[in-house]
C-alpha cells in the first residue's frame, strides 16, 4: 500500500487532469449503495488501540467479498436483451469483452460502436462487480465458459468459452494511480515556485507518471483503489454490535479528492493536514478481504 501527503499537489493535478481529459461521469466509492463512498476497511488499528496490539479481523468467506462487491456496478454494451457485444482484436484476432468501471467509458464505446453500424441496437447494461470479478474474472477453471444475465447475474455453463474478459478502469485514474506512486515533495515546491500549476507542469507530471511508474501501466486488469486515512469514521454500533471503524474506497480519485474537500471544510483539523494517501488495487483488496488481518 502506498502513502503520500501531498494534498495541495494532488489537488491541483486532478483540475489540471479533469480539463486536459475532459469531464466523463464515473462511478463513487466501495461498499455503499446509493451514496459514493463507504467501506467498511479501517486500514489500521485507531491511535488509542490497546497496548497488546491491533485488532485482527477474520477472513470474510468468497461468497461475502462477492457480495460486498455486487453493491457496486460495472458497465458493458449488450443488445436490447441484454447480450454482450464480442469485439475481435484485428491484430491477434482474439474476442474480447470489456467491462468498465466508469459508466462514461462505457457509453464512449457504444457511440463508436454505433458511428460504424448505425443499425446496431445496443445499450449500456450495468452488472454487479462481485459476479463478474469471481465468476469470469478470477475464474480459474478452463473448461468453464459464463453467460451474463441481463439482470447483472452470471451464470456459468459447462462449455469452454473462446472469450476474453477485460475490466477497465477510468483512464484518469490510472494515470492518478501512476501519479501517486510518482510525485515527489519536489514537484510541490516547484508548484509553489511557479504560483501554482500551470499546464507545462501537468503535462510535466503525467510525462512521468506515464514513462516511470512500475504499477498500474495496463489499459485493463489492474483496478486502482484510492483511500484517505484521515476520513476513517466510526458507527455507532446498534443491536449488541459494537461501533466499527470504517474507511471509505473509491475507484475514483475525483470522487475521493471531492469528498476530502468537503470533509476538511467541515474539520478544521483536517483542514489544516495534508492527507495520507493510499493506493492498492482490486486484487489486493479482495486477497485482504480473503486472508483477513488488521483490515475489516
Amino acid at each position: 500500500m502506498q502513502r503520500l501527503n501531498i494534498l495541495t499537489l494532488l489537488l491541483l493535478l486532478h483540475t489540471c487532469t479533469s480539463s486536459l481529459f475532459g469531464v466523463i461521469p464515473r462511478g463513487g466509492g466501495l461498499f455503499s449503495k446509493g451514496s459514493s463512498a463507504v467501506a467498511d476497511a479501517p486500514a489500521s488499528a485507531p491511535a488509542s488501540a490497546s497496548t497488546s496490539g491491533p485488532k485482527t479481523y477474520p477472513a470474510m468467506t468468497e461468497e461475502e467479498v462477492m457480495e460486498a462487491l455486487d453493491d457496486i456496478p460495472v458497465y458493458s454494451v449488450t443488445d436490447p436483451a441484454g447480450q454482450g457485444v464480442v469485439l475481435k482484436n484485428p491484430s491477434t484476432g482474439t474476442s474480447l469483452f470489456y467491462f468498465y468501471i466508469s459508466p462514461g467509458q462505457a457509453n464512449a464505446t457504444l457511440t463508436e460502436l454505433k458511428k460504424s453500424n448505425p443499425s446496431l441496437d445496443l445499450q449500456v447494461q450495468a452488472y454487479r462487480l462481485g459476479q463478474v470479478y469471481f465468476k469470469i474474472l478470477r475464474n480459474t477453471t478452463e473448461t468453464s465458459s459464463v453467460k451474463i444475465m441481463k439482470d447483472g447475474e452470471v451464470a456459468e455453463e459447462g462449455t469452454k468459452s473462446g472469450v476474453e474478459y477485460r475490466l477497465v478502469p477510468d483512464t484518469r485514474d490510472l494515470i492518478g494511480a501512476r501519479m501517486l506512486l510518482t510525485m515527489e515533495k519536489e514537484d510541490g515546491l516547484e508548484v509553489k515556485k511557479n504560483g501554482g500549476m500551470t499546464k507545462e507542469l501537468a503535462e510535466k507530471t503525467i510525462k512521468k507518471a506515464m514513462t516511470e511508474s512500475k504499477r498500474f501501466n495496463a489499459s485493463y486488469g489492474e483496478i486502482p483503489v484510492f483511500m484517505i486515512q484521515q476520513m476513517r469514521i466510526q458507527t455507532k454500533g446498534g443491536d449488541g454490535e459494537a461501533p466499527k471503524q470504517m474507511l471509505p474506497m473509491y475507484f475514483s480519485l475525483s470522487d475521493m479528492v471531492g469528498v476530502w474537500q468537503q470533509f476538511a471544510e467541515s474539520d478544521e483539523k483536517a483542514k489544516a493536514s495534508e492527507p495520507a494517501i493510499h493506493l492498492m488495487s482490486l486484487e489486493e483488496l479482495v486477497d485482504n478481504m480473503l486472508a483477513g488481518g488488521e483490515v475489516d
